[in-house]
């Protein structure tokens, strides 16, 4: 069960809403754009992008259930499409889980038309940030789900405690009791020490917090790009700051897009496409004017 999806809606929503608008500047009205969007998860997104008048093919190693859009199930290194089968390659928070980026945008690179242009939406540094800053609040929430029975065991497990353990025959005689028992254990078990002292684990191919807050810097991402012989137009930055923890949904709205402008967006769109492509003398460029403050204090810690 997957909290708070509504909210989960809302980002991937303003994703697709910027999607779009970058879409439509290069619409021709005679001819509907072609888009491929790797990592679709259930769809949500290509949903947006197909009502918004686009033609889209979603792509994911492992759709989110249920669907609402179809989505085919492939990786993003082994594209089964022709040559210069598609206008635009959208992505949104996936490339930070792809571990072969580099065959990956060669087979993105291969599939895109002349002139295309490839949009992807990654966390930022400063989402990083605080995550980890809340981690503690998210642990301590779905502790208290597990407890309450909002957050669910696996299915198919009974709910009542190993007869190993001490007393267990005696608290399984008594079903409320035991699915109590049992709902505080697996909590404690979500509370591993290990996650415990280190807050939270990576996401995606980051090893760790610190790592995030090095390797997802706009100028890593700058470098990635550039090995691919892809060339950067722009970046812009989103206009919410938030964790990845899901915490205060739909909550702060007004505060969270003041803080995004002072340099703590937690999200980055980078506008690329195939050096090739790229008119000599169009450099690239950076939607965010200001150096991002959490890219400055990990700079500083390297």
């Amino acid at each position: 069960m997957r909290l708070f999806p509504e909210w989960v809606r809302e980002i991937r929503g303003r994703d697709a809403t910027f999607f779009i608008e970058q879409l439509s500047a290069r619409q021709n009205p005679n001819q509907s754009l072609r888009i491929l969007e790797i990592g679709g998860g259930d769809g949500y997104i290509a949903s947006l992008v197909h009502d918004a008048g686009f033609e889209i093919k979603s792509t994911d190693p492992s759709p989110r259930e249920p669907l609402v859009f179809p989505v085919e199930v492939m990786e993003a290194s082994r594209l089964p499409y022709d040559d210069n089968s598609f206008d635009a390659v959208i992505s949104s928070n996936v490339l930070e889980h792809i571990k072969n980026l580099h065959d990956s945008f060669a087979e993105m690179t291969r599939v895109l038309k002349p002139n295309g242009i490839m949009i992807h939406s990654m966390p930022t540094p400063a989402c990083s940030f605080v995550s980890t800053l809340t981690a503690p609040i998210m642990l301590l929430r779905t502790w208290y789900y597990f407890l309450t029975g909002r957050l669910q065991p696996p299915e198919g497990k009974p709910q009542r405690l190993p007869e190993r353990l001490p007393l267990a025959q005696r608290i399984n005689r008594h079903p409320r009791l035991a699915r109590f028992c049992y709902r505080s254990l697996y909590a404690l078990w979500q509370l591993q020490p290990l996650r415990a002292i280190r807050f939270r684990y990576g996401h995606g191919e980051a090893s760790g917090p610190i790592d995030e807050l090095i390797i997802w810097r706009e100028s890593k991402w700058r470098r990635r790009f550039e090995a691919a012989r892809l060339d950067v137009h722009k970046v812009h930055y989103g206009d919410l700051c938030c964790s990845m923890n899901k915490l205060f949904p739909f909550k702060f709205m007004a505060f969270r897009s003041w803080v995004a402008r002072q340099g703590w967006a937690s999200t980055a769109f980078y506008l690329v496409s195939p050096a090739a492509s790229q008119t000599s003398g169009n450099g690239a460029s950076s939607g965010s004017g200001a150096p991002r403050p959490v890219e400055m204090a990990a700079a500083s810690a390297q």
